[in-house]
């Protein structure tokens, strides 16, 4: 679908905000979690986790909010999306929902460009949420892990997402936005394909609707010293880890 140019079919020019997306990640819109367990444990807290980290999903987004051209499809089903999300959600309330559904709708018609003096849009706030917690991009697991990769690709979550049928394509799918990711940085602002195709694929992502449930099976305890400092674990304490698979590892940084 042709994206319409800003201002082509509309009588007012183009309102002007601000659409930067902030560094710090913003907090997730949903309700609160159970603790967790596995067999000879004590129940732990549990957290969401990203497979594809915010600080790559903000530069996507920031390397292109002068031409949101290729993030027109992934705004189209935001739009459509939002209210399914805002059913797992303590925050996103009709209002919220409103705003952000037309904020997605303007940005991709061309009604709202970015500038980088200008204020915020109404929905800007939620819309950080939407985008930064898409549901199709987080698993449940122990808040404290020792393989947790902070702010770089999930690359051991492979088996959490295999484990089902309904998601077989989807790992694949987080794992070619970050590649795609990866190429458009190293590319810079003359591969506007690159940055089409990874928002082409978050835009699959974003039409699930659900996350990843914590399932017991997918955890183990990991207290073998050569592999805890493989996993680089903070002080090299034993603690909990996905439980190894035999998928391959996708490429990342």
């Amino acid at each position: 679908m042709r994206r319409r140019p800003a201002g082509e079919g509309y009588h007012l020019t183009p309102v002007r905000h601000n659409l930067q997306m902030p560094d710090k990640r913003p907090g997730h819109p949903y309700g609160s979690l159970r603790k967790g367990s596995i067999p000879d444990r004590a129940p732990f807290d549990l957290a969401r986790h990203h497979v594809v980290p915010y600080n790559q999903l903000r530069e996507l987004w920031n390397a292109n909010i002068g031409d949101t051209g290729p993030a027109h499809g992934l705004l189209r089903v935001l739009e459509e999306q939002v209210r399914q999300y805002a059913d797992m959600s303590e925050q996103l309330k009709s209002a919220d929902i409103e705003q952000v559904r037309r904020l997605c709708a303007e940005v991709a018609d061309g009604r709202v460009v970015h500038d980088p003096g200008g204020n915020r849009h109404d929905g800007w706030d939620s819309f950080c949420q939407v985008y930064a917690w898409l549901p199709g991009n987080l698993f449940i697991g122990p808040r404290e892990r020792v393989d947790d990769p902070d702010e770089s690709f999930e690359k051991d979550a492979g088996p959490i997402f295999r484990s089902t049928g309904e998601v077989t394509s989807l790992y694949e799918n987080l794992s070619l936005v970050n590649q795609k990711i990866d190429e458009h940085r190293k590319a810079g602002s003359g591969r506007p394909d690159l940055a089409g195709e990874a928002f082409g694929k978050l835009a699959e992502i974003a039409g699930r609707a659900r996350y990843m449930d914590f399932e017991a099976s997918h955890w183990t305890w990991e207290d073998d010293p050569a592999e805890l400092k493989r996993l680089k674990a903070k002080k090299s304490k034993p603690g909990l880890r996905i439980r190894p698979g035999t998928d391959p590892q996708p490429s990342s940084s």
